[in-house]
């Protein structure tokens, strides 16, 4: 068992007098000590609701999610069960997420547990440095520094906790190139480092390939492949994974120019009958329009989601299934 297991979540939005919205529709995914996994797709895929809903920010309609054998308990008015203070969340955007009335010192120490003894202000000191700041830093307010500077603070308020795994809500994507590759250095180095668990999740599967050891790729509520990072981009086995894969710019002489994902994710309130990737599928055949295929292992490790992947393999390469069997 995983350190962090995500069974069967399903998180539902309600609304009156009509359907509720099916966000996320029972997803499985895990996240050991020390790992890094990646969970990317297309915005409005419900990537940062099920990131919500593992924190315990959001409520599940169905499944669980536990830590370290533990339930996770969504949030309440009281304080966080001190049991689940060792998961914590990293936001989009820092500036929004940090108090600016308040000095840095004063915010990192909140999270702090009661029964480290030493002083807050050292303390604070000592987790700024671990997240390449000065130390002195603690003294100033939010509104003080740089975006990248903020999200370094961000993680720093993350770790006062001493958490066993961390989940990344686009904690890079709001920051410019040079930053984001510091940010995403820095959170790899704080993984293998500290043996955190890391839930990276983006939408730049170049981040994500830097990055993580296994990424799970969510379409429309559902994760369709899962599979460890460089497996699934030398060959992915569903045709949105595929997709997300050729929309990456190359880089050098004799890259390829990137191609784009025909139409946009579908309406989560009225999911397409059958797969619900099939309207933008180059290979939908007639089964596809019916019937939603189960996520299945194709080969130890692999997951997938699609009629094109025979459960216990091996692997079809989606370009060379032939013809007649994505028109019949």
């Amino acid at each position: 068992m995983a350190l962090l297991e995500v069974r069967e979540v399903t998180v539902e939005y309600r609304r009156p007098r009509r359907p509720p919205v099916r966000a996320v529709a029972g997803v499985d995914l895990g996240v050991d000590r020390g790992q890094i996994v990646g969970l990317v797709g297309e915005s409005g895929c419900g990537k940062s609701t099920l990131a919500r809903a593992i924190v315990g920010l959001l409520p599940c309609a169905s499944g669980s999610v536990t830590l370290d054998g533990r339930a996770v308990r969504p949030l309440g008015r009281g304080a966080r069960p001190v049991a689940d203070r060792s998961l914590q969340m990293i936001f989009q955007d820092p500036y929004a997420s940090l108090n600016p009335r308040r000095r840095v010192w004063r915010q990192l120490a909140d999270g702090v547990p009661r029964d480290d003894r030493r002083d807050a202000r050292d303390r604070s000191a000592e987790l700024l440095t671990a997240v390449g700041l000065s130390p002195d830093a603690g003294d100033r307010y939010p509104h003080e520094f740089s975006g990248g500077q903020r999200q370094r603070i961000a993680i720093a308020r993350a770790l006062a906790a001493e958490p066993s795994v961390i989940v990344a809500d686009e904690a890079v994507s709001a920051l410019d190139a040079s930053t984001q590759a510091q940010v995403a250095n820095l959170l790899v180095d704080l993984a293998r480092g500290r043996g955190l668990g890391l839930l990276f999740i983006s939408h730049d599967l170049s981040v994500v390939r830097h990055m993580a050891d296994s990424v799970s790729v969510m379409y429309l509520g559902r994760i369709v492949e899962s599979a460890p990072t460089g497996a699934l981009w030398s060959q992915p086995l569903h045709p949105y994974s595929e997709a997300l894969i050729q929309a990456v710019p190359g880089l050098g002489p004799g890259a390829q120019p990137p191609t784009g994902l025909p139409g946009e994710v579908g309406d989560p309130a009225r999911p397409p009958a059958g797969c619900r990737f099939h309207p933008r599928c180059p290979y939908s055949h007639e089964r596809c329009l019916v019937e939603d295929p189960a996520a299945v292992t194709i080969v130890p490790r692999r997951r997938a989601a699609c009629w094109l992947q025979p459960a216990g393999g091996p692997p079809r390469p989606l370009d060379e299934v032939a013809p007649a069997e994505v028109s019949s």
